[in-house]
């Protein structure tokens, strides 16, 4: 037969310090090494907790209208590729870390990686990492797509040989 210590009983705070049999309105000091978080009050009892804590995950993020926009154009000229949507983030060499927004694969191959921008760039530090992951991924062809008026600028840039094209929207 197990016996059950007041921790693993339900008890309000007035029958706990019954049985211990304290004074009432004296506090109950918790024996050492049991934290507070161990134990939830429901309905007026307290109880041990049965499951860990809530952790707050990030929500992923979701795509804006330029990234669906270009999104579009990489299916229509890669249509044998699969294009994701940040599927992975890049540790850079200055400790820094950078996430593509939009990488077309061909089977195992990674065909390119893209940065898509609006029509102003607001945030030095994405072009910073993105010249960075550049320069310390060669071996990849890297696409930085920013919405024109018409189309999109796009600067592509493969082992050391950068080009820069307009695409005219479709």
């Amino acid at each position: 037969m197990s016996t059950l210590y007041p921790a693993q009983m339900q008890m309000t705070a007035k029958e706990y310090r019954a049985f211990m049999n304290l004074p009432s309105g004296s506090t109950i000091q918790l024996p050492k090494g049991v934290k507070a978080a161990e134990f939830v009050r429901t309905n007026g009892l307290v109880q041990p907790a049965t499951s860990a804590p809530q952790i707050r995950m990030p929500r992923p993020r979701k795509m804006n209208q330029g990234e669906q926009e270009y999104q579009r154009f990489l299916i229509a000229e890669h249509q044998s590729c699969l294009v994701l949507f940040e599927p992975f983030t890049l540790h850079l060499p200055s400790g820094t870390r950078y996430t593509p927004d939009l990488v077309v694969l061909r089977g195992a191959e990674i065909v390119c990686l893209c940065e898509v921008k609006g029509p102003r760039i607001h945030n030095g530090h994405t072009l910073r990492a993105y010249k960075e992951a550049v320069s310390a991924f060669p071996m990849w062809t890297w696409r930085f797509a920013q919405k024109q008026t018409e189309g999109w600028a796009v600067k592509i840039s493969q082992l050391c040989n950068d080009q820069t094209h307009t695409h005219a929207e479709s």
